[in-house]
Formats: C-alpha cells, structure tokens, sequence
C-alpha cells in the first residue's frame, strides 16, 4: 500500500536470512576459490548433508503439492489450495521461503522486546527526572512544567514500529515465496490469495504484538467509550428507578409524567449482529475482521428488513378487507392506487432503512459494549489492503462502522444526540 513505510533495514534481514539458507552456504563457498574460506572436512560434511536433506524436503514438496496444484476444484477450492501450499511452503523451515518467514519473525519479536525494554527505561528516567524536579521545585520554588515535552516525543517515536515491522515481514516472506514459486503470482486473484494466506500465517505468529501496541495507543478513546456508555446506562437505570419509589409514595403519575424508557428496545437489537460484533476481537487476521464487519452489517438489514415485511404484511391485510367491502365497480381503480401505495410504502422503508443505519449501529456498538472497539478498527484501517476494501461491502461495511463509532466518541450526550427524535 502507498501510504506504508517499510523500513530498508527488512530488506537487509531478508538477505541475511537467505545468505543463512544450508543451500545457499554451500553454493556460495564451494564456488569460492580463497582455501583460507574453505570448509574444514567436518564442515563440509554437516553442509553436504543438510543441503541433500533440504532437497530431499524440496522434491517431497513438490509431489505432494503437484497433488494440490492438479485437484479438481470440486475437491479442493482455489482458496484453500493457495492456503495449503503456502502453509506448508512457510512452515517447512528447510525450504527458502520457511527459513527466511522463520528468521524475519524472530527478527521481529527481538526488535520488539528491544523497543519495549528501551521505552520502558526512558519511561523510568522521564520518572526519575520528575521526581527529582519536584524536590528541586519544593525546595527553591522554581518552575518546572518544560520537563515532559521531549521525553513524550522520544516515547511515541516507538509507537508504530510493530506495525511497520509487521508490514515488512509480510511483503518480504510474500516476495521470497513467489520468487521460489512464480505460480503463485499467476494472476492478480492467486497473487491477492497468495497474500492473504502470507497474512494469517505471519499474524499467527505476531498478532498479540502487533495488537498491543494499537490497544495502547487507542486505550484512552477505548476507556472513555467504556465510560460514556456506562453512564448512559446508569442514567436511564436511575430515573427508572426514582420514578418507581417515587410512585409508591405518591400513588401513580399522569401519562405524562411517566418515566422515560430506556431507548434501545429488545426488538430492534439483533442476536445475529450482536454475535458478529462480538466476534471480531477473537479474529486474528484483517480478512476474518472484515467478514464479521460484513456480517454484522448484513444481520442488522435482515432485521431490519423482517419488522418491516412484518408491518407491511399486517398492513396489506387490512387492506384486502377493506377492499373486499368496495364495489366491484371501483375494484379496477382501487387496485391500481393501492398498488402506488405499495410501491411508495415500498421506498419508503428502503430510504428509512437508509437513513436510521448510523443509529442501528450505534445501538448495538453501545449494547455490544466491545471493550477496544477502536483499536480493533484501527488494526482493520492499518493491514486490510485496498483490494479487499475496493470489493464493496468490505470497505461499505467498514467505513459504517468506523463513522459509527466515531459519532459516539464525539457525542457527549447519547440521548441528544441519537435518540433525540426517539417516538
């Protein structure tokens, strides 16, 4: 993607890692003629025999996923095809591909436990220094308020590392595997599979890391979520229940004095919807997060569309008995209009299904109550690539919720701000 930058140092990795392949040692030495670089007897030994069992591991690959290559597509889907010789090519560490996925990764785990204990240290120091200017401050009186700035600049210069190294592992084990295996970049559809199944096997392995650092950085929009709609709850929680003690010492209330119901009501909430929602912490890949964004999406239009189908179903009946009344005269005509009314009826709920989507979501984001509900669309906005988002109901379903949510974290006020013309 344009807008990420890889740092080079990844591109060095990956030329170490390949330069430490056994095949790759023994083709470099025993082509080099300097007798002050050649092996010892024990070495060449221990390199001539993982070399052959490299290959051995080579051509025993190549059978088994000839096997896969030439299945009927009734019996193994191009999908899962892709998936299984990329699996078994990355978690062979004997093939160039799984050495260099396996030597990236760990380079990425070791840059990542250097950074944490190196922030970790500053932000030690940055204590240290406070303390220390507040016994100065208290014992002279001078100020101290210049002493932040700068140790918080050095403290978020690591906050995308782990992103950025995630996106350079990616690209480079995916560039190593079709280079060894050009198939696979046949066409853009295998070359967008090959990737994707890249993904879920480097995220398996870098996930928590990655994720962390973008819960960090989104912790404080998370909590204050938390909080809003807690509050939210609680309020209407409470003036439900002064309403209630108060009617039992004074005796029941004028209609319109009746308590305000809590606007979310059981049956514009979706069991189907809520489930995805719920579902997308657990996913650990852009693709999985994406399908459950999707899905999400599409249970709320299915309930919505059944209490619509509903309605107009108890409608048209009554219609039909009253046009059973009416002379047959005027059955032609009747007929005719009813069937504009429909129709109208029709694009009416089709717009109002429209215009109420931002409130639907809302009102199963507050139900849901995901605990880092932000962070996990950041994590989507970061590694989904645009071909899955130019597909329509990905990028739809994802620009929903991300607009969604962004309306509740600048509401102030959930009962102004959405359910203001709750009839």
């Amino acid at each position: 993607r344009p807008n990420v930058i890889i740092d080079h140092i990844w591109s060095q990795y990956t030329i170490e890692a390949k330069n430490h392949h056994p095949n790759i040692i023994l083709q470099t030495r025993s082509s080099n003629n300097n007798p002050k670089k050649s092996f010892s007897l024990g070495q060449s030994l221990i390199l001539n025999h993982q070399a052959k069992v490299a290959d051995q591991a080579k051509r025993k690959r190549n059978k088994v996923d000839a096997d896969i290559v030439y299945s009927n597509e009734d019996e193994i889907p191009t999908e899962e095809k892709v998936l299984l010789i990329v699996s078994r090519s990355l978690n062979d560490r004997l093939s160039l591909p799984g050495h260099v996925h396996d030597y990236l990764i760990q380079k990425c785990k070791t840059r990542a436990d250097a950074s944490a204990s190196l922030v970790k240290n500053k932000s030690q120091e940055n204590n240290n220094r406070q303390k220390t200017q507040t016994k100065i401050k208290e014992t002279s009186g001078s100020d101290s308020n210049s002493i932040s700035s700068d140790q918080d600049v050095q403290l978020q210069h690591y906050s995308r590392e782990r992103r950025q190294d995630a996106h350079g592992v990616i690209k480079h084990v995916t560039a190593t595997l079709i280079e060894i295996r050009p198939g696979l970049s046949a066409t853009p559809r295998l070359t967008e599979l090959t990737a994707t199944a890249v993904e879920a096997l480097v995220f398996g392995e870098l996930y928590d890391l990655v994720f962390a650092e973008i819960k960090e950085e989104m912790i404080e929009k998370d909590s204050l979520l938390m909080q809003k709609i807690g509050e939210f709850e609680m309020n209407h929680y409470l003036k439900r229940k002064y309403y209630h003690q108060e009617q039992l010492q004074t005796g029941p209330k004028k209609e319109e004095e009746e308590a305000e119901d809590y606007p979310i009501t059981g049956e514009s909430i979706s069991v189907g919807a809520l489930e995805a929602l719920l579902s997308i912490p657990e996913a650990r890949t852009p693709v999985d997060k994406l399908a459950y964004c999707v899905r999400f999406l599409e249970m709320i239009s299915v309930h919505f569309s059944n209490d619509t189908d509903h309605y107009d179903s108890n409608r048209n009946k009554s219609q039909d008995l009253q046009n059973r009344q009416k002379d047959r005269n005027e059955e032609d005509e009747t007929t005719a209009a009813e069937n504009d009314k429909k129709k109208k009826k029709k694009s009416g709920a089709q717009v109002m299904g429209a215009d109420s989507l931002l409130k639907m979501v809302c009102e199963h984001i507050i139900v849901a109550k995901v605990p880092s509900l932000n962070a996990e669309l950041v994590f989507l906005e970061e590694f989904a690539r645009d071909e899955q988002l130019l597909r329509g109901k990905e990028g739809y379903s994802l620009v929903t919720l991300q607009a969604s949510l962004q309306f509740l974290n600048a509401s102030t006020d959930f009962n102004e701000d959405i359910f203001k013309n709750e009839g």
